[in-house]
């Protein structure tokens, strides 16, 4: 059941760092640590699972495995290993992450004192967290609808975007801010993406390498998760995303707003897909719209 569970008079959420963030703001994060820098300097980003770093990556530069650096960030202690720069970072979910910053003039390195180590680690942290608050709603900690044009500024691939309505029954608006936090963590258990917040109850996201019948699919999932999870209502509005087309993100938004609306209407537990609306007013004996239906009233 999504419950409300227990808030302080004000709810706020942490101010903290996932290893989401760095895949996300990747391109943001490293010109932000390269201007806090002394000097010069290449910044990469490390995490055991390999995911920017592969493991024999790992030993040629700093001369450890990825056991050995994960040690080091357990500790979250910066060093200075092999001509290397490793700053650990503290991640929400634990785990492990470091920042590297390799091409530095070896004598530089050794007049760094241990104390600019650590004092440079936190200024790093609170810059790249002062990143991610221009994309968050500080009062939820979610994702806001600026990731959207973001992500969408990167190179698209063909895939899914997906608004999910979530109204609640309850007037108490304490009681409502913590299940809205737990319907977007449950949205984003089936959809492989983040969940951007737009406010309401409405929450966005889009999903690389769907087809239309695997997104249908999620949609569906997704309605399902929610409704045995308690909420009252979910409705789910899909619009495919083609390479080829090229499409803005504004068409692409205002297509699934319009699939959102037909959803509402079609129960309190539905999905609309936008083609079919589209294949559905090409049809020759579809009804005309409400303009053209209103001059021939005269």
């Amino acid at each position: 059941m999504i419950t409300t569970g227990t808030m302080s008079v004000f709810f706020q959420a942490p101010r903290t760092l996932t290893k989401k963030d760095f895949v996300l703001f990747h391109h943001l994060f490293v010109p932000e640590i390269e201007n806090l820098l002394p000097v010069k300097g290449t910044v990469s980003f490390w995490e055991k699972e390999g995911l920017w770093l592969t493991a024999k990556q790992t030993k040629e530069m700093i001369g450890k495995t990825n056991a050995q650096l994960a040690k080091q960030c357990v500790s979250v202690e910066p060093a200075i290993i092999n001509t290397i720069i490793i700053l650990p970072i503290a991640l929400a979910e634990g785990g492990s992450l470091a920042i590297l910053v390799s091409g530095i003039d070896p004598a530089l390195l050794q007049k760094m004192a241990p104390e600019w180590l650590y004092e440079l680690r936190d200024d790093v942290q609170h810059s790249l967290l002062q990143v991610k608050d221009a994309y968050i709603y500080p009062e939820t900690g979610l994702y806001s609808s600026r990731l959207l044009d973001l992500i969408w500024k990167g190179e698209q691939t063909d895939g899914a975007f997906f608004l999910v309505g979530c109204p609640e029954r309850s007037k108490h608006a304490t009681g409502n801010l913590v299940k809205l936090i737990r319907k977007a963590h449950l949205v984003e258990t089936v959809l492989n993406g983040p969940v951007c917040y737009f406010g309401g109850n409405v929450f966005g996201a889009y999903q690389q390498g769907l087809s239309r019948e695997t997104s249908l699919r999620l949609g569906r999932r997704m309605i399902g998760r929610l409704k045995r999870e308690g909420a009252p209502y979910v409705q789910v509005g899909i619009t495919q995303v083609s390479q080829h087309e090229n499409k803005t993100k504004d068409p692409v938004f205002d297509e699934c707003w319009q699939a959102l609306e037909i959803a509402e209407k079609r129960g309190p537990y539905s999905l609309c897909e936008a083609s079919s609306v589209r294949n559905t007013m090409q049809h020759p004996f579809s009804l005309p719209d409400q303009k053209t239906v209103r001059k021939l009233q005269y």
